[in-house]
Order: structure tokens, then sequence, then C-alpha cells
């Protein structure tokens, strides 16, 4: 059940800072300077009592949700009480000495806007180099990984980064008065500890976060009281080279890095100087995304918000460079504490949860004197990249990666470890005092899972270069799409209006990417059967189309054509004739088109899937293959592969995948 305080449940206080507060003050922002006096008095006035309002709302829910957890129910203190004590009494030690590893901690990142991960823009240059290293294409950034499934532990930063910093994860029953952080245990092992923050070090966010930051030897922040930073990252380099002329040949090292990120405000995260990423109003792209005048707001937020996703990444590559100019091992570990809904006004709020929020990118980059030296390590790292990883194992990883021996090590949350034991059919995120949720619950994970085991699913309407790079982003490369004649040329879209990427565009971009292409003809008639048959023909001798696509059409005088050339055809059936008022005649009159026509199969509703095999099935030759259509199931709703089990016997089924980027 969702807490209330008073008549307010925890998600209002986004809604009310995203609808009401953060309109008002980017309003004012720009006209700050005309504004009379007595007018800014009154403003100034009023956004105290609402910010102070906000403060001790915001704290008030968190503690209460520490005090209502049983990870919590001891409260901050009791992480501070149990750290200290770890140090006197704990165990924790590494042998080797001269080695530098680094944690960097983002904010609000989704790997869904990341054109490393799902190609939505070029905006993650470092990383998607890091991602293609090899010996034949070294890069200055070193070795690593990009992980394809990571998630956050939580969507809320003061929890998600208490399950990442200390031992405790949503996978273990590990009471708090057990809890120890990172720092604690590095420092125990001889580290020297590091804390650079672009974090406010007292802040609405922090809590254990700021408790754990105060355990480091030497600290530095950009900004000590408030809501939010208003720097950005780059403020963090002089520190961060500081830091590292600090380092000690003798003694290892562990820097921990937290930016802001893509914290709201995202226009705010942005570095002086940096180019816009190009606003999305190509809807060869981005669908009606892109045209729809309803839409402006959001596409100048998902600007902003790509933009702020390139100066992360270029402070990274920052980071990695130097790393690799030091002659002692090293080891740079990122990861977001969570990730970020753009358009409904949620951002992150778990009571208003999107799976989009939980979807975090995690990289592993190393230097060569770390790969010299620890070759089974970096091998085992590149073996689980497709392993699902959820951010309250960092602890373990980070142990793992950096060689800490401590009795509060677990090997089986270790992605740096062979015995690594999460998988998509154990991975969960969420408290154990909140309703858990179980990763392979995600539309994306199970579009991924599908992808991989079924060659018969096929992703619906697939008709922008956008929602293609998604599905190759889930794993889905069997797709859906409507063809249309407009001004004489065969153009993609499923709605009245066309989209202006024509048929050639489009396979001149993907050809190689997908499996099959189930190609709706729409509303093409008989008349232009003729001049579509030659331009796919010709299509064919270009791009070998014909063994991997199949013609929809509800015409047969059009499929006909196409079944002669020996082309894969299904008629369209009339869903709204397909009952079981219908007399035995006429069912055998849509099988004597189908067979007159020599078409190939029949595609229908799934939903009326009992009554094509009940009166058409018998009445065509066992060679017919039938394709179904589903609208009541989608990738979205819950495990897809139980919705689809009485249907396998279908040659193919269509199902949506919601994107922001269709037609």
């Amino acid at each position: 059940a969702v807490k209330k305080i008073g008549t307010l449940t925890r998600s209002d206080i986004y809604i009310l800072w995203d609808k009401i507060i953060f309109p008002i003050y980017s309003y004012f922002k720009r006209i700050w300077k005309d504004v009379p006096r007595y007018v800014r008095t009154l403003v100034i006035s009023f956004l105290v009592i609402e910010f102070s309002a906000i403060f001790l709302y915001n704290n008030i829910l968190t503690v209460s949700f520490l005090v209502t957890q049983k990870e919590y129910r001891n409260n901050i203190a009791v992480l501070e009480e149990t750290s200290k004590k770890f140090l006197g009494d704990g165990q924790a030690n590494k042998q080797a000495k001269g080695e530098v590893y680094v944690l960097v901690i983002g904010e609000s990142e989704t790997r869904d806007y990341m054109g490393v991960y799902s190609k939505i823009a070029d905006n993650t240059p470092t990383l998607s180099w890091l991602a293609k290293t090899s010996k034949s294409n070294p890069s200055p950034f070193g070795n690593g990984v990009i992980f394809s499934n990571g998630y956050a532990f939580h969507t809320h930063t003061s929890i998600a980064l208490t399950g990442a910093l200390t031992n405790q994860n949503g996978y273990d029953n590990l009471r708090s008065d057990n809890l120890v952080s990172i720092i604690q245990v590095a420092k125990k092992a001889g580290f020297q500890t590091i804390w650079l923050s672009n974090q406010y070090s007292i802040s609405m966010w922090g809590h254990a976060v700021d408790v754990i930051e105060r355990q480091a030897d030497i600290r530095h922040n950009t900004s000590m009281l408030g809501f939010t930073s208003e720097k950005s990252d780059e403020a963090l380099l002089p520190y961060w080279r500081e830091a590292l002329a600090k380092i000690d040949p003798n003694k290892n090292t562990l820097i921990v890095v937290h930016i802001m990120g893509e914290h709201v405000f995202y226009k705010d995260r942005i570095f002086a100087g940096t180019e816009l990423v190009p606003e999305l109003t190509d809807s060869k792209i981005y669908g009606d995304f892109a045209t729809n005048p309803a839409k402006k707001q959001d596409r100048e937020l998902a600007r902003d918000y790509l933009t702020a996703v390139f100066c992360t990444d270029k402070l990274l590559g920052e980071f990695m460079s130097d790393i690799q100019k030091l002659k002692l091992p090293a080891a740079l570990i990122y990861f977001s504490d969570h990730g970020e809904e753009l358009f409904n006004g949620a951002t992150h709020a778990w009571q208003m949860f999107a799976w989009r929020m939980a979807r975090i990118p995690l990289a592993i980059n190393w230097n060569s004197a770390f790969e010299k030296k620890y070759p089974q390590k970096t091998q085992t790292l590149l073996a689980h990249q497709e392993r699902v990883f959820t951010n309250d194992l960092i602890f373990d990883t980070l142990l793992g990666v950096a060689g800490i021996n401590s009795p509060l090590y677990q090997p089986q949350f270790d992605l740096a470890n062979s015995k690594y034991a999460i998988t998509l059919d154990n991975a969960r995120i969420g408290n154990h005092s909140f309703v858990q949720k179980e990763v392979k619950s995600d539309p994306l994970a199970q579009a991924r899972k599908i992808g991989k085991t079924s060659k018969i699913v096929v992703a619906q309407r697939v008709n922008t270069y956008g929602k293609a790079r998604e599905m190759l982003y889930a794993g889905l490369k069997n797709w859906e799409i409507d063809l249309k004649f407009q001004d004489g040329n065969l153009t993609l879209g499923h709605d009245l209006s066309a989209i202006s990427l024509s048929l050639q565009e489009y396979l001149e971009v993907f050809t190689g990417d997908f499996n099959f292409l189930w190609i709706n003809l729409k509303d093409i008639e008989a008349q232009n059967a003729q001049e579509l048959l030659a331009e796919l023909s010709a299509f064919n001798e270009k791009y070998n189309l014909k063994k991997r696509v199949l013609i929809e059409s509800k015409f047969p005088e059009i499929l006909k054509s196409f079944s002669d050339g020996g082309w894969e055809t299904s008629l369209a059936l009339d869903n709204a004739e397909l009952n079981n008022k219908k007399t035995k005649q006429e069912w055998q009159r849509i099988a004597s088109i189908i067979q007159q026509y020599k078409i190939g199969g029949c595609s229908f509703e799934i939903v009326k899937n009992d009554i094509v095999m009940q009166f058409v099935k018998p009445l065509i030759p066992n060679t017919i293959k039938f394709y179904g259509k589903a609208s009541d199931i989608s990738f979205n709703n819950g495990e897809i592969g139980k919705s689809l089990a009485k249907y396998w016997h279908l040659s193919r089924i269509s199902i949506p995948y919601n994107s922001d980027f269709g037609d």
C-alpha cells in the first residue's frame, strides 16, 4: 500500500515539483531581471515556504522509508556505529600494493537514452568506442566492458546507494545492525580513500550516502548545502587531477566520484560550450513524436537529457583516459544510482514506477597494467557482459575487482567472479519491505528472452528508424512494417498519413539487421500490384529478401502475383466476419479464395484463433500457414511466454511493443 502523510502520497512530492514549482522556477529564471522588486520579494517568500515544506516532507518520507523497513529500522545512526566498529574488529585485507580503483556514481541515467545501448542518438562516443575496443581497434580509453543488463536496486537515490555502497542487498535478509560501508572495508584493508562529489554534502537526497561520504580520508565537495547542485560535473575535474596527484605508489587507493549526471534540471547539467543534441524533429527517425505539436515540450526535454548524457560520457572519457596513463594497475567502475522516466512527470518516483527508471548503465574499464596482472579477472568480466546485474551488488563486485579479502565478500554477487549467480530468473529489485519486482517482468527483458528463444514472434509497426533501433536494443529481429503508395513511392506508415521514410531508405539501413520482415500492404490496391511487385523484386535482387519476407494483403489479386513469383504470402482475413454464425458455404468461400489465388497462408487477430482453427483449417491443405496478430498481448503485459503458450502452432505472431518513436 502507498504510505500517506496526511492526505498526500509519497509520489505527490514529485508531481508537485514537476508540475508546479519547476515550471514557475524555469519561467522566472528567464524573466527575473525584468520583474519588479516587490514581485521578486513575494516570489522568493513563496519559494522559501515551498522549499522548506518540500525539504521537511522529503526528509520525513525518507526517514519513514528507512524506519519502516527491516534494513533501516535502527536508522542511519546504526550505519555510523557499525562502520566504526568494523574499523576496530572487522576483517579486510589486500596483499598487493600500489593499485588504484575508481568508483563513479552516476545520477538518473537510463541506458534507454544512451547511444551505446539504444542508438537513440550519437551521445556516448566514449562508451561506444570502449564497447568496440579490440586489438585491431584500440581506444584511448583502454579496455573494458559495457554490461547490457544493468538495473537499479531502487529508484530513490538514498535507498539505491545504501544497497550499492554497503554489504546489504535485496537478495539476503541481513539486519541493518550489520551494515558496513565500502569505504570502511577499503580503509580496513589499508586503502587510502578519496571522495569527490558534485552532489550537496548535506542534501535532501543523501542520508546514508552523506554518512558514507564522511568516512573517506579525503573529501572534496563542490557544494555543501541545498536542493540540487547548479554546477556542472566539470567542476570535479580539478579535484580529480588533485586526487591522482596524491596517489601513493606504496599504498592502494580508492577514489569515489559522485556526479550530478542527469539529475533534474537536465539543462543545468550541460557543460558550458557544449553543442546541444539536435531536437528530435525527424519523422523518419522519431515518427509522430517528431511532428506532433503536443510533444514539443517533450522534444525539448529529451534534447536536454540526451545532451546531458553526452556530457557525462565526456567526463567518463576524461577519467578513463587518465587511468590509462597510470603505470600502476587501475580499474574504474561506472554505474548510475537509478534511471529516469522523462515524459510523464514521474522522473524516478517508485510509486509511479516504470522500468525505464530501473534500467541503468554499467561499465568497467581497466588499464594495461591491470589486465596484465589480472588476466583471468578481465576475461571473467568480459564473459559476463550479458549477465543481469542489480546495483545493490556493487559492494561485492568492487571488492572482487579490487581483490579485497573480507568475510563480508560474497562471490555469488561479484561480476568479476566465475561463481556469479544472478540470472534473469532470480534477479529482483526493491526492498524487502516494499513490493519487490522481478527483473524478468521488464518488457525489455522479456523481449530479449523471446528474441533469443523464439523465431515466430514479430514486433508490430516497426515503421521508423527510431523504433527499429529500439527493436535491436530489445534483441528483436523479426519486424512488421506497413507499406503505402505515396506520391508514387513506397513509404512506411500505419496511419492515414504515411511517414516520409521510403522502403528503399529503410532497407539500405536495416537490411542486415532483421531476420524476418512482415510487410503489411495496407490499402495498396490491385492497380498498383505490378509496380509493387517490380519494386520489391528489385529490392530482392539487392537485399535477398524473398526468403525472409511475408507479403500480407486483404486483396487476393495482389497476392497471386507475389505467390507466382515465389514470395511467401498471407491473406488478411476480415476479423469482423470471423464468427461462428457463418454458414459452411461462407467458410468454403474463404478457403477457395486462398487456394484459387495460390496464397500461402492467412492472417487474423489471435482472439479469432479458435474460430479459424475450427472452421477454416479443415477446408484448406495442410501446407497453408497461419499468422496471428495480437492486440491484447504485448511485451508490457506480464510474462509474454505464458500468454502465447496456446498459439505456438501459428507460423508467426505479431505483437505490439510500446515505443515513444512509433507512428
